[in-house]
């Protein structure tokens, strides 16, 4: 099962990956990880990783998380798929949320998992609707409030952001 939930994951990736030639050797990474050849796939995609390519930061959360051709690494995967999440990635949310529903101890937060199981939910993926409907089955109905106000401000904060990025030309009439 966590194979096929990989092998999902990744092939939705690799599409992604196709969508920017500009991505260059990204696309070699994502094939190898698809291939389980998971050292090329680290090496191909850090670059691309930390010049803040989603998907390649993506990829290396999976690496991390499952630990792929690196020593497994929790905190590491959630730093990968927080980038690629903050980024809007659905992948990327739907794994940070899952990280935060495994975690241990404090890093457990069913509240922070929902949010960005609602995020990624949001772009139409059944799978990831259906991961967010079984984590509010477990929870009470403040934490899925709290969890879509989260949600919520986040999307604002996203849209304000991107509106401070796109420049503004003013017309003369």
């Amino acid at each position: 099962m966590a194979t096929l939930a990989r092998t999902t994951a990744a092939i939705g990736i690799l599409l992604l990956s196709f969508a920017s030639p500009a991505w260059g050797k990204l696309d070699l990474g994502v094939i190898a990880y698809l291939q389980g050849d998971y050292a090329t796939a680290l090496r191909e995609c850090r670059p691309a990783a930390e010049q803040g390519n989603a998907v390649a930061q993506t990829i290396l959360g999976a690496l991390y998380h499952h630990g792929l051709g690196v020593q497994q690494d929790i905190q590491e995967a959630r730093r990968w798929y927080h980038l690629a999440a903050e980024q809007g990635l659905a992948s990327a949310q739907y794994y940070l949320g899952r990280l935060y529903v495994e975690s241990m101890g404090a890093e457990r937060d069913s509240v922070q998992a929902f949010m960005w199981m609602e995020l990624a939910a949001s772009q139409g993926s059944r799978e990831f609707v259906s991961a967010r409907d079984a984590l509010a089955e477990i929870m009470t109905p403040e934490q899925i409030a709290e969890g879509r106000k989260l949600a919520k401000e986040w999307k604002g904060k996203e849209r304000a952001s991107r509106s401070q990025v796109l420049p503004v030309r003013e017309t003369r009439s």
